[in-house]
């Protein structure tokens, strides 16, 4: 990955701005030129023809296209000659009469807020944020044009994986209800008494069948509600025995009494997960 340059996009069309004028208006030789933008923290390219087949770039230009000083960075230039990457926008591949700087030499016109996506051979890529303008001879005709970048990869990959991070728990949260969905479709079709308890021990769904079997309702017997079907001699016990199994995650097995004579539970309870049933 290239390194990172942090510097503001949106001040790109100023500082393109004052480059334009700083060459306009400065009579300095084309090495001293030079040797000001290699300063710069920004890539900075420029083309003195209008189809852009030569285009330079200072220091910081060079190093984020892996290129060499001298060496010739556009795409536009002979197969030879290219620079060894190539351009994306959006995910597709972007021909060379379409790049920012030859669009602002061939219109006449300034290209805002561009964005693309360089590829190298290694698989790595960098992405770059740029403005580019024409430059207009002394009569006032197109002559070629500038650009200045910057680096945004660090930005565009960290909202590529927090999307990627977004779709995965979307994935996870879509497999979790599917789960319960046929986890409750199983449980509803036995003819047992089916119950889930959180990790902290508390009641968090119970089976249709306990409900006609007890009669009470759901609200009255989540949490620790269905105590109240055992009878108060057996709930002191249960509740011990209960709460020491769920902090242990060992088989809870215990034989209880409703308070009604008529009939009995045995309460088996296995540990699943981070849940107990």
């Amino acid at each position: 990955m290239s390194a990172v340059i942090r510097f503001d996009r949106s001040k790109l069309p100023h500082f393109v701005s004052q480059i334009v004028d700083l060459q306009a208006k400065l009579a300095i030789e084309p090495s001293q030129f030079w040797d000001i933008l290699d300063s710069l923290p920004v890539a900075v390219m420029f083309s003195s023809d209008r189809e852009c087949r030569l285009i330079e770039g200072n220091a910081t230009a060079r190093m984020l296209l892996r290129a060499q000083p001298g060496q010739n960075l556009s795409k536009s230039a002979l197969e030879q000659e290219q620079p060894p990457f190539e351009v994306y926008v959006n995910g597709r591949p972007v021909p060379a009469s379409e790049l920012p700087m030859q669009k602002a030499a061939l219109t006449g016109k300034p290209v805002p807020r561009s964005e693309c996506e360089l590829r190298f051979k290694d698989g790595t890529r960098v992405f770059l944020s740029g403005h580019s303008v024409p430059i207009l001879d002394r009569n006032g005709e197109v002559c070629g044009s500038i650009g200045a970048f910057t680096d945004v990869t660090h930005v565009v990959l960290l909202e590529e994986q927090n999307r990627i991070n977004i779709e995965a728990n979307k994935q996870k949260e879509l497999a979790l209800r599917e789960s319960e969905q046929r986890f409750r479709r199983f449980a509803e079709s036995l003819p047992q008494l089916v119950w889930t308890c959180n990790p902290e021990g508390l009641c968090d769904y119970l089976g249709p069948q306990w409900f006609h079997y007890t009669g009470a309702s759901e609200a009255e017997q989540l949490g620790y509600g269905w105590l109240s079907q055992l009878h108060p001699s057996d709930r002191e016990s249960t509740i011990t025995a209960w709460n020491e199994a769920a902090a242990t995650g060992e088989k809870f097995c215990r034989r209880v009494s409703h308070p009604s004579p008529r009939w009995g539970l045995s309460l088996v309870s296995h540990p699943c997960g981070t849940h107990s049933r």
